[in-house]
């Protein structure tokens, strides 16, 4: 082996990699609570013991026993009394927020792959993480509103109602990308000098 060839290490700062583990990790969760019921049946955000039981979602309601669900699939949909169509319309934040995580984690891509700290724009990813935890804690407020609204009119028509796992992943990706948020904007990811 020749020893004259001088290899130098790949150097990445020291908080990159959680960081980029912590942006991945509210995106996928982002990203499960987008795809919620009816295109996945097992995420969602409340389901109500109608007679048959049903589920909601992002993208509309399913009946449990596998009946029929919404059609079309769209954001901006009621099911009467309960359900009321300008509340879901604002679950668009969460499609929202998913992209913005997505472009998130992609711009710390180059850091991984080599750059150098000192070339690369850490505005970018710092902003990018802004807006996605803004858009993600917008969804998160308007769908406590909703869902909270909902389970109190279901109750008070004297059904059975329980929340599913996407208000809790909707909770745990809105305190990842405050963190993030707070780290980046802290200078954590800045290399030193």
């Amino acid at each position: 082996m020749d020893s004259s060839i001088n290899a130098r290490p790949i150097r990445i700062p020291n908080s990159l990699f959680p960081v980029f583990l912590l942006t991945l990790a509210a995106f996928v969760l982002l990203l499960f609570t987008t795809f919620s019921v009816p295109l996945i049946s097992s995420f969602y955000f409340i389901d109500a013991g109608v007679p048959i039981g049903v589920r909601f979602g992002i993208w509309g309601w399913c009946y449990d026993s596998g009946g029929s669900c919404t059609s079309p699939l769209k954001i901006g949909y009621s099911f009467d009394p309960q359900i009321v169509e300008p509340l879901t319309i604002a679950l668009v934040f969460y499609p929202i927020s998913t992209i913005l995580s997505l472009f998130a984690t992609l711009s710390l891509i180059p850091l991984l792959c080599g750059i150098p700290a000192r070339q690369y724009r850490f505005s970018v990813f710092s902003v990018l993480s802004l807006l996605s935890f803004f858009t993600s804690a917008i969804a998160f407020i308007f769908m406590i509103g909703l869902w909270g609204t909902a389970v109190t009119r279901f109750r008070n028509a004297h059904i059975d109602v329980s929340f599913g796992p996407l208000p809790w992943m909707s909770l745990a990706a809105s305190i990842i990308l405050l963190l993030v948020t707070i780290s980046s904007g802290c200078g954590a990811l800045y290399p030193r000098q």
